[in-house]
């Protein structure tokens, strides 16, 4: 596992063009030149559904720990506005080939078998981002 430096600032972000308010920021410097794969889903949560939402992550029966290369597995949660809640999923993966392989086995397709289960706390459909150590 590689060695990270975690440089926490604060920058001042306008949500939305509504709201501004001031966050930490987390810079991550790799020291040894790791290339770790972030895997990240945002998902809108209908307001007033955040705990349901929460306690479906909460119990969901998960195997990533069991999966060559997974690391780590965050919820979050962001700023709430007047149609929703944002929520991201931040997982951690030794490089991008690792990620790409879970999403093509058995254990990704039982993962994701009931996600239309609760769709009335979603607004819309997850957004996934992926990304690279770059620096």
């Amino acid at each position: 596992m590689g060695w990270f430096l975690f440089l926490l600032t604060d920058k001042k972000i306008n949500f939305l063009n509504q709201l501004s308010v001031t966050v930490p920021i987390i810079q991550i410097n790799n020291l040894h030149g790791d290339k770790k794969g972030f895997a990240m889903n945002r998902f809108k949560i209908v307001l007033g559904a955040e705990k349901t939402f929460e306690d479906i992550w909460r119990s969901r029966d998960s195997t990533l720990t069991n999966v060559d290369g997974f690391l780590t597995i965050n919820l979050i949660r962001g700023v709430s506005n007047d149609e929703y809640t944002l929520y991201a999923s931040h997982t951690t993966w030794n490089s991008k080939l690792d990620f790409t392989n879970w999403t093509k086995s058995e254990a990704f397709r039982q993962a994701h078998k009931g996600a239309g289960t609760h769709s009335d706390v979603y607004l819309g459909r997850p957004v996934f981002e992926g990304f690279e150590v770059a620096i």
